[in-house]
């Protein structure tokens, strides 16, 4: 566990003080920032000052696909990833289907069943940790050009998707040219023309300003997204009892 001497209230003088690093790819004013940011104060509060939380949003500590190997390596201590981790938990392709869920009810349904928390020892045995899965929400398509009003119009775009082999699968089979692209890379692709358009979420498209760019949105809602919230599973086992107690309690206030 990576610790530091610091002197804060509620701790006594020298104590050390753990440092978790949260890393997200949204912008802070997205949701799953503001809920981490709970859980940030959830930790301190109930650790009397003993963990502090850095909450880093706008894939600052790297990529999704970075972000798992810090995990795995214990550089990064907790992210927010969405299908990146299927390429290192393979078990997590069962939720990358499309128009596999009919709302935010049936996915809460099956998240919360036996199903998805037989997801956890998939994760232990990849050096991952699963604290919880937030509802990203259902993803729909932008386009810089023209509008998807059929299947027929998204006929050869270059469309940008996750890199995962089962989205890269159904934009194939939807008549596109899907190429995998780093989130952090979108905007920018969009502009200049890399692409023709991209998949998204209702939230992102607004916060991250993707209308400029693209300003045709067909909602056709292919895929409900989850968003797997991790953490490093050697930064877990190493903390005492009670503090992965707290840990526990604030991840689920998090996840409600």
């Amino acid at each position: 566990v990576a610790t530091v001497p610091l002197l804060i209230g509620g701790c006594g003088s020298g104590e050390r003080v753990i440092i978790l690093k949260a890393a997200l790819s949204q912008s802070p004013s997205e949701p799953q920032v503001r809920a981490v940011e709970l859980f940030a104060d959830l930790v301190s509060e109930g650790s009397e000052g003993r963990i502090r939380v850095q909450v880093y949003p706008n894939n600052q500590l790297g990529n999704q696909r970075d972000l798992v190997e810090g995990l795995q390596m214990g550089s990064v201590e907790m992210a927010n990833i969405a299908s990146v981790m299927a390429n290192f938990v393979p078990e997590t392709n069962l939720f990358e289907l499309p128009f596999l869920f009919d709302g935010p009810e049936h996915f809460d349904a099956v998240m919360d069943s036996s199903i998805g928390q037989s997801l956890a020892p998939a994760f232990e045995r990849r050096g991952l940790h699963l604290l919880g899965y937030f509802d990203v929400g259902e993803r729909h398509i932008m386009t810089t050009e023209h509008p998807v009003e059929r299947l027929e119009d998204l006929s050869g775009l270059k469309i940008r998707t996750m890199e995962n082999r089962l989205h890269l699968a159904t934009f194939k089979a939807f008549g596109t040219n899907p190429l995998p692209m780093a989130y952090g890379e979108l905007y920018t692709a969009l502009e200049q023309g890399v692409i023709d358009g991209a998949e998204a979420a209702s939230p992102n498209y607004i916060a991250k300003r993707f209308y400029e760019p693209a300003p045709f949105w067909a909602r056709v809602g292919w895929i409900r997204l989850v968003e797997y919230v991790v953490m490093s599973r050697s930064f877990y086992d190493d903390l005492s009892t009670e503090d992965r107690a707290v840990i526990d309690r604030a991840s689920r206030v998090m996840i409600l």
